[in-house]
């Protein structure tokens, strides 16, 4: 080991690591060829082998306890092979690796990605690569310590001292939440169409975890029983700082945050709290069953999608979104994309052949359900119904039926991306509606409805009202010079593809026709025009509220029939 070991912070691991994976490159071999071949025979491929991911390395020893402050391992152990090591920590088996860059440089980390843990499925090398066995990605081993979002082995401080490699225990401590396990997952049955159910017998005053899979998400809950005996149901994330992925645990007859270590009682859970705390899921009790809608765990799902797995949406250019083709194989992805103030969600799947199919992930026969859709297989399940639909079958012809299907999301192929119009992705925006803001427009008096001012800025915010049995759509956004400007939102011209508007920077473009319409142009003049344009729609400012006269929506009642 060289000597400028000494100077030198890095992330470690115990033994020799098992042998560099050779037949890696054969199998990525193979992958190329068989997407040439798909590309040839249909314009599409799917993007990773069959056999994606690897397997995880064997971790082959378990590191020790050099003192009560640090855990080591001989310095000689280290080389250019990552050596893989476990540690037991309160019952969790924290796994680390320690490996040497090309300078001679020794890096330790957490076999683990901070966005993907949950995944259980590590890294392994090539080369002078470390690669997440989950997505694919990679990093230099000189880089171990350095990155910090994405895909990554979360690095760990390390000395050299007297021919052994030194790792701070607290260190290692504090990267348990990556490998822990909750007590167990209990089981979640499908109690009908639109809940889930789990039995009232199996809760005590200890919680239970659970999990459902919702729209490539696995929605993780807990449930316990208060000393009163009543049922607490919360999902085991933080809405503060859920994007840690870290989830809660029970220690001290408390649930604690594992990203901050904060304590909080069973019996505290409830709606509406602020802070740190276990996001609150409604459940009721019917008989022996505690009943959770599913269309509540798809509300929160968002909180367990890992960020940097796939599900990557770009934008593409004025009218298209764009996916790497390459982050798409033969399990569905999932998707968000928010367009006129609703985030719309899809999904992209390869059939055995490998040709791509993509939908907006609800039904739209129950939609209003928003339950979206699971994968089984060669299928992709309603969350709602259990109705199953062949991924072969998601086509325009093959969606174009009256049963429960996905809503079929046309998009083609171009020089390795997916490109999706945001028209197309608009048109669904009905399937979503819940997205939408339909809280902070309400009557004033007889003759006008109010927004608040506060509510409105330079990223324009989308209101629903239903004006007696019609639901009107508009938008509120305010120009550089702090001006406010309200429209419906649909075209005059165009109205009856219901298609509405999004905002590109300063201007606001029409999703059917993708004509761009500047933000300081939409007032009484500017939208007096034969062509694309937002309907101009009169505010009045009155202190901290804006008014909109009930006889200026009812002239644009039209547009929305």
């Amino acid at each position: 080991m060289s000597e400028d070991l000494e100077d030198e912070s890095a992330p470690g691991s115990l033994n020799p690591a098992p042998a560099p994976r050779a037949s890696l490159k054969a199998l990525a071999a193979i992958a190329v060829v068989a997407s040439i071949l798909a590309v040839a025979a249909a314009g599409i491929y799917l993007g990773r082998d069959s056999l994606w991911p690897p397997a995880v390395p064997a971790m082959p020893a378990t590191m020790s306890e050099y003192n009560t402050t640090h855990l080591s391992i001989p310095a000689s152990s280290v080389g250019a092979n990552a050596a893989f090591f476990t540690y037991n920590s309160s019952g969790t088996q924290v796994r680390l690796f320690v490996v040497k860059d090309q300078n001679g440089t020794v890096h330790a980390a957490f076999d683990a990605c901070p966005e993907c843990f949950a995944s259980g499925l590590g890294f392994h090398q090539q080369g002078d690569m470390m690669f997440d066995n989950r997505t694919n990605r990679s990093i230099p081993i000189s880089a171990i310590g350095t990155d910090t979002f994405g895909c990554h082995p979360v690095g760990l401080s390390c000395r050299i001292e007297g021919g052994r490699v030194m790792i701070p225990k607290a260190a290692v401590l504090s990267g348990a939440y990556l490998f822990r396990t909750p007590a167990g997952i209990g089981a979640v049955e499908n109690f009908n169409l639109t809940t889930i159910a789990i039995p009232l017998a199996s809760l005590g005053g200890t919680p239970a975890w659970y999990e459902y899979n919702l729209s490539g998400a696995r929605v993780r809950f807990i449930a316990a029983l208060d000393g009163t005996g009543a049922v607490h149901t919360a999902f085991d994330e933080c809405p503060m700082c859920y994007e840690s992925h870290q989830g809660f645990r029970w220690e001290g007859n408390m649930l604690v945050e594992n990203c901050c270590d904060m304590p909080f009682s069973v019996n505290a859970i409830a709606p509406g709290l602020t802070g740190c705390h276990p996001e609150y899921l409604p459940s009721h009790v019917e008989g022996d069953k505690v009943i959770v809608l599913k269309s509540d765990l798809l509300a929160k799902a968002f909180m367990f999608r890992p960020e940097c797995g796939p599900g990557v949406v770009a934008d593409h250019n004025l009218t298209t979104v764009a996916i790497p083709l390459s982050s798409v194989g033969a399990n569905a992805t999932w998707y968000d994309y928010t367009v006129s103030g609703a985030m719309v969600r899809f999904f992209i799947v390869t059939s055995p052949n490998g040709t791509v199919h993509a939908a907006l992930d609800n039904c739209p026969k129950c939609y209003k359900k928003h339950a979206g859709f699971r994968q089984e297989g060669a299928a992709m399940v309603e969350n709602c119904c259990n109705m199953p639909f062949p991924i072969d079958n998601i086509t325009a012809d093959g969606c174009n039926l009256t049963g429960c299907h996905p809503a079929f999301l046309p998009g083609t192929v171009e020089n390795g991306l997916i490109i999706i119009r945001k028209s197309d992705l608009a048109a669904g925006i009905s399937l979503f509606k819940t997205e939408v803001d339909t809280l902070g427009i309400t009557p004033y008096n007889d003759t006008a409805v109010q927004l608040p001012l506060s509510s409105v800025n330079e990223s324009a915010r989308w209101f629903e009202y239903n004006l007696t049995g019609t639901v009107m759509r508009l938008f509120a956004v305010a120009d550089a010079n702090g001006t406010v400007h309200a429209a419906l939102d649909n075209c005059p011209k165009c109205y009856k593809k219901h298609a509405g508007f999004r905002q590109e920077g300063a201007v606001m473009v029409e999703n059917c026709c993708n004509m761009p319409f500047s933000i300081d142009n939409i007032t009484a003049s500017g939208c007096n025009r034969t062509g694309c344009h937002p309907a101009f729609l009169p505010t009045i400012m009155d202190g901290p509220r804006i008014l909109i006269l009930v006889a200026d929506l009812e002239a644009g009642r039209y547009l929305f029939q």
